[in-house]
């Protein structure tokens, strides 16, 4: 469990400095997902088609005609439009290779971003724990053939056992803090009831947003938004674009992601060192050097993650730790 622990907090971070990244570029009075005019951006930004037709024209292949005749649209090419988010997502953020043999060198925005990452990690630990539409209709009309695919159940398991925390060792580290006589059981039901309450309220949230976008980009709701790690930097920052006053919700949206991953990885952080210094006790009285050598091992380890390369390295990491390691150890638990 330790071990897993400590995998998880190598790459796990990585998101934090994503989210840290996002959160810097929504200090701004247009949001830089916004728009297609980037350098990053296509001719196949999906907010060119939106402009568009918001002026009450129709984009034919890639022009954008107030009269659109049968022949045009026979003539037009085919388009896949991608959405202005995926686009800075993909082409800016990550401003990914074709695989991971391409390193490419390093995103620095996301070596510095990474850099504080770790910098909050180690400051808040010195001290302990004691410191810290279409879419709908898609969601409530499921394919229960899909529940013939192992691939599905496995899916299933590794989101249960992440979100709650289950063979990854941090409920008995945190256990620990609690009083002799804490209500255990009272404690179990509430976080699994709010716990999936979330999960299926989140659920609701995000396809009704692929949903939009699957009209938005005419392209299969299974191929409009990459599916993984990058889930919830292009579906929700699209969302966040079109309400009004978007860089303040978007400033709001990211604070709560930050707080939501440091404290997953504070929790997974705990665990490692408190498994350490339950080993080798005499080590307490060098915490702070003791956590600042932890938090530069797993800086340097995770810097793979921050090159271009780096989402199928970060990838190998999410399968592999979080996801068929702790379905194991908890069966060889029981």
């Amino acid at each position: 469990m330790v071990i897993i622990c400590w995998l998880c907090c190598i790459y796990y971070n990585v998101v934090v400095a994503w989210i840290l990244y996002y959160l810097y570029n929504s200090f701004s009075s247009e949001l830089p997902w916004a728009s297609c005019t980037s350098s990053w951006n296509t001719k196949n930004c999906s907010n060119f088609k939106y402009e568009c037709n918001k002026n009450g024209n129709e984009m034919v292949g890639y022009e954008c005609l107030s009269n659109a005749s049968d022949v045009d649209r026979e003539n037009a090419p085919k388009v896949k439009w991608v959405a202005a988010s995926e686009e800075f997502w993909k082409n800016h953020v990550l401003n990914q290779t074709s695989g991971i043999a391409e390193f490419d060198g390093f995103q620095w925005h996301l070596v510095y971003c990474l850099g504080v990452a770790w910098i909050l990690v180690y400051f808040c630990m010195l001290k302990g724990i004691k410191s810290s539409g279409k879419g709908l209709s898609t969601i409530s009309d499921p394919q229960w053939n899909k529940l013939l695919e192992p691939t599905v159940w496995s899916d299933a398991a590794q989101q249960i056992f992440y979100s709650l925390g289950l063979a990854f060792g941090c409920l008995m580290t945190m256990a620990s803090y609690n009083k002799f006589k804490n209500n255990i059981a009272r404690d179990a039901v509430l976080v699994c009831t709010v716990n999936c309450f979330t999960s299926v309220l989140g659920g609701f949230v995000i396809f009704s947003v692929i949903g939009f976008m699957s009209v938005e980009t005419g392209q299969p709701m299974s191929e409009v938004a990459s599916e993984g790690a990058g889930l919830a930097f292009v579906v929700y920052p699209e969302a966040v674009v079109r309400l009004p006053g978007a860089p303040m919700w978007s400033v709001i949206f990211f604070l709560m992601l930050l707080s939501l991953g440091l404290d997953s990885q504070f929790s997974m952080f705990e665990t490692v060192t408190t498994a350490l210094f339950d080993k080798f006790p005499r080590a307490r009285s060098y915490k702070p050097a003791v956590v600042a050598v932890m938090c530069l091992f797993m800086f340097v380890i995770a810097l793979p993650m921050v090159t271009r390369s780096g989402i199928y390295w970060l990838t190998i990491f999410d399968t592999y730790s979080a996801g068929f390691s702790p379905s194991c150890s908890y069966v060889c638990s029981k």
